[in-house]
């Protein structure tokens, strides 16, 4: 098999790794290797029969994380809030400065694109999108170094937009839901000259990558039903790898999609990759923080260093679903062991943690089966902690005791169900948790993650993803207006539109900080922390605060701050 049949081939796992290539070769001598930086690598690998993972050190540090679509909140208001008024935007596209995002580009890397739709069209009838890659299609040629998906380029798009059925000529679009197609107006479309409406940057140009499907040997091992929307890690790697490196204009990325699953403190391989990227000259990288915090999939606990008692969590599986993973995370240098009651009595005790190990428990009682994977130290924070994989888990209230073994500190622990969009049923904790809510990769710790607010009112919406990360980090770093904004296709809402919004102002500081000249040498860190300096607060309020960071979106106040 080439490389490209590898990777879209479900018997081969994928791995991406932060590791020296030339000392994994050997390792991976049947599988194949795309290289991103000198010491990060895409591993394609053939699994066992059966397995998910074929070498076992790796197996809990590097199964790819799934990731969803931030879902939108649809209005049906016939009268749309000024978000570009509201967040500062729009003052700094009228003149003296008259920002418009020209000579910048936006990416959005998301599912995809509906290309002939007038926002994204010149006044001439050509694209404004620089490249489509569409890494689901493979009828056609891949983009250099990235063996697999078709790349559509500008004169393949004019070509089909000159015609009749441009979609015969080009066939990538986006899906139903138009969720790339929403968020790439909302953050650089062309302005409508019969309703006003525009883009944040309405002259930038696009570049856009529509994700592959997740494998179904990963779906099967998240308890993921194979119609669910999700992507692979290593997916979103190289879609960061293609627009990256396509050109070397000013580039505002947008990332509108989140999973919960990772240690929350911003070290997943793919938090890594972007702290990395945004420290490149005139890159910058928006994350939408995800809709999960009434959602009640997180659980924390405490114990005081005097304590020993255990602390019962419960969670209700509301639903039949073909199954889920939870995970645990415990404070370092705490030790903990844990017992597992299910609905009907059964006990799964002494739960504790080893090197990598893993082992499957079957109910006697109902046909759930429960594997788990637990780790004695998490390769990047240090800490303690455990997968629980449910399969068909049964309906009804589940209780872990969490029992302390050593406590020095407080000690915190922490349980992460998957958000809304990959579940396939209903389960939450009888006592959840709204804060560190936060999904991934909006954690990473360079990247612009953005919570979302009313607008001019400026409140947090209460679905809004809500931080700190677990190391007590400050995220969000700011909020923006994610309330009734406007796109072609109707009304929207969420943190992914706030993080659109986003992402379109931070290519109007790119064009002015870069193609005028002004601070010619920025990068992405830099850009977010002028952003956090120049975001409006409230005197009523203390910053940074868990729901809005360190305040809302204010482009204008930016400039003042900077000029």
């Amino acid at each position: 098999m080439d490389c490209k049949e590898i990777i879209l081939s479900d018997m081969y796992a994928d791995l991406p790794l932060f590791l020296n290539r030339s000392s994994i070769r050997n390792d991976f001598a049947d599988g194949c290797i795309i290289p991103i930086e000198d010491d990060l690598v895409l591993v394609y690998q053939k699994r066992l029969s059966g397995s998910v993972f074929p070498i076992s050190r790796y197996r809990s540090f590097y199964i790819p994380n799934l990731y969803a679509p931030v879902p939108f909140t649809i209005s049906t208001t016939t009268f749309p809030r000024n978000a570009l008024e509201d967040s500062g935007i729009a003052p700094v596209q009228r003149p003296p400065l008259s920002l418009s995002g020209l000579g910048t580009i936006v990416a959005v890397i998301d599912t995809g694109i509906d290309y002939a739709n007038v926002a994204f069209l010149n006044e001439d009838g050509t694209s404004k999108i620089l490249a489509v890659w569409d890494q689901n299609d493979n009828t056609g040629t891949p983009p250099p170094g990235l063996p697999y998906g078709t790349l559509y380029t500008k004169q393949m798009l004019d070509t089909a937009l000159s015609a009749p059925e441009p979609y015969t000529i080009v066939p990538t679009r986006d899906l139903p839901g138009r969720h790339g197609t929403n968020l790439a107006a909302i953050a650089a479309g062309k302005e409508n000259i019969n309703t006003g409406s525009r883009g944040a940057a309405p002259l930038a140009s696009l570049l856009i990558v529509k994700l592959k499907s997740a494998k179904p040997y990963l779906k099967t091992y998240y308890g993921i039903e194979d119609s669910v929307l999700c992507y692979e890690e290593s997916d979103l790697i190289a879609a960061l790898k293609f627009v990256s490196s396509y050109t070397a204009a000013p580039l505002s990325i947008l990332l509108g999609v989140g999973t919960s699953y990772g240690d929350h403190n911003g070290n997943s391989v793919l938090e890594r990759y972007i702290n990395r990227l945004t420290l490149r000259n005139n890159l910058s990288v928006t994350c939408a923080a995800g809709n999960e915090a009434i959602a009640r999939h997180h659980y924390r606990g405490a114990f005081q260093s005097n304590s020993l008692e255990p602390v019962s969590v419960e969670f209700n599986v509301e639903t039949q679903m073909p199954g889920f993973l939870m995970q645990f995370h415990g404070s370092i240098p705490n030790r903990f062991s844990l017992l597992l009651r299910s609905p009907a009595g059964e006990e799964i005790s002494n739960i504790s943690f080893d090197l990598d190990r893993s082992t499957t428990y079957t109910f006697i009682y109902s046909d759930t089966s429960l594997t788990i994977d637990s780790v004695i130290s998490d390769p990047y924070s240090g800490e303690e902690a455990i997968y629980f994989n449910f399969k068909n888990p049964s309906i009804g209230i589940w209780q872990i005791l969490v029992t302390p073994l050593e406590i020095y500190t407080p000690g915190y622990f922490d349980f992460w169900l998957p958000v809304t969009e990959l579940l396939s049923g209903t389960v939450t904790f009888l006592n959840a948790d709204p804060y560190i809510t936060l999904t991934a990769p909006s954690m990473a710790s360079n990247c612009i993650c953005v919570s979302a607010a009313s607008g001019t009112e400026g409140i947090p919406l209460p679905y809004s993803g809500r931080g700190y990360l677990k190391n007590g980090s400050v995220k969000p770093d700011i909020s923006a207006p994610g309330l009734e904004i406007e796109t072609p296709f109707g009304t929207v809402g969420g943190t992914a539109p706030a993080a659109a919004l986003t992402c379109g102002a931070a290519s109007l500081f790119l064009e002015w900080a870069t193609l005028r000249e002004r601070l010619t040498l920025v990068n992405g860190a830099e850009v977010k922390a002028l952003f956090i300096r120049g975001a409006k607060r409230e005197k009523s309020l203390a910053y940074p605060n868990p729901e809005s960071g360190f305040g809302e979106l204010d482009l204008e106040n930016v400039f003042r701050v900077v000029g």
